[in-house]
């Protein structure tokens, strides 16, 4: 597996990348520089395709404690984009940005596929009572 070392040592770098895919899994969409955005995209795909095979879920809420900061992004894991995941990759996009004027670094945005991050809206029914009708009617009747 080739390894992004981005001038940092190990652990620096295992936070850096544990750091951009919580953040990313919680924000849904993330700017960062075209090298640490190919190793969170590796990253993440291969973390996503883990969540999609695996059927257990504590082994799986385990794995994510493991590997992400936050609860909140296990959290949204299990309510929002498991129920919707479809497909075992291709679920972060990535896009091309001006460079940063400080260093004239490439900047890329990485967002989550839209499939994933759409909430559901509920339809309201709308109750229609009976009775405040026909009062409506008899009362437009009488006038008339």
């Amino acid at each position: 597996m080739k390894t992004f070392k981005l001038g940092r040592i190990r652990d620096n770098r295992t936070m850096l990348r544990r750091n951009l895919a919580t953040s990313l899994l919680l924000f849904e969409r993330i700017t960062t520089t075209r090298a640490k955005a190919k190793m969170t995209k590796a990253y993440l795909d291969k973390m996503l395709a883990k969540i999609y095979k695996t059927t257990d879920k504590l082994i799986l809420k385990r794995y994510l404690l493991k590997e992400l900061l936050d609860k909140k992004a296990i959290d949204k894991i299990f309510e929002v984009y498991l129920p919707k995941m479809k497909k075992m990759s291709g679920l972060i996009k990535s896009y091309n940005l001006a460079n940063r004027s400080g260093d004239n670094a490439t900047q890329v945005i990485l967002k989550l596929d839209p499939a994933l991050t759409q909430v559901e809206q509920k339809q309201e029914k709308q109750i229609v009572n009976k009775k405040d009708d026909k009062s409506e009617n008899d009362k437009n009747i009488q006038t008339v």
